[in-house]
């Protein structure tokens, strides 16, 4: 059988709410590890090649000047070179990426939240469905445009033991 957001939707909310909070703790303690972990590596990476543009400007004049590293003609080519081009480009890849994912978050949340909203409807009837069945299908939507990478990665690893 195929598992559509809307099930998952009704299994997490109306049976083991516990379950789905601890996912969503999980998911984003593990994302905001990896940022630190990202960002102290680039930290790290920056120190060390500030280190180096250092001692390989000081053994060309002895004397360490902020001054000397406008200059675009190193006169120690052991000194790391990026053009910034490179470093524009990156910077667009990463905010393309995430514009992406935001984009497919948003189409995840409205469709999970239109689904739910029928979904709501017709089990409860149209007068309590239409009136408060927008709540339900709203929190529906809004936790699975946040976890559906979790979604699919779970999916992804059913669908692999399961042998078809």
């Amino acid at each position: 059988t195929f598992i559509t957001p809307i099930w998952l939707a009704v299994i997490i909310f109306q049976y083991n709410i516990l379950l789905g909070v601890i996912f969503v703790i999980l998911y984003y303690s593990a994302t905001v590890i990896i940022i630190i972990y990202k960002n102290s590596r680039r930290k790290n990476q920056l120190n060390s090649c500030y280190t180096r543009m250092k001692n390989s400007q000081e053994t060309d004049s002895n004397i360490f000047d902020k001054t000397q590293f406008i200059d675009f003609e190193p006169k120690n080519k052991k000194a790391p070179l990026v053009s910034p081009s490179l470093l524009i480009n990156k910077e667009l890849d990463k905010k393309f990426n995430f514009e992406i994912y935001h984009f497919i978050s948003l189409i995840v949340g409205v469709v999970t939240f239109i689904t739910a909203y029928i979904h709501f409807i017709s089990t409860y009837g149209f007068l309590l469905g239409v009136g408060l069945g927008w709540i339900p299908a709203l929190i529906c939507g809004v936790t699975f445009a946040y976890i559906w990478p979790g979604i699919l990665f779970i999916l992804l690893i059913l669908w692999a033991g399961s042998g078809k």
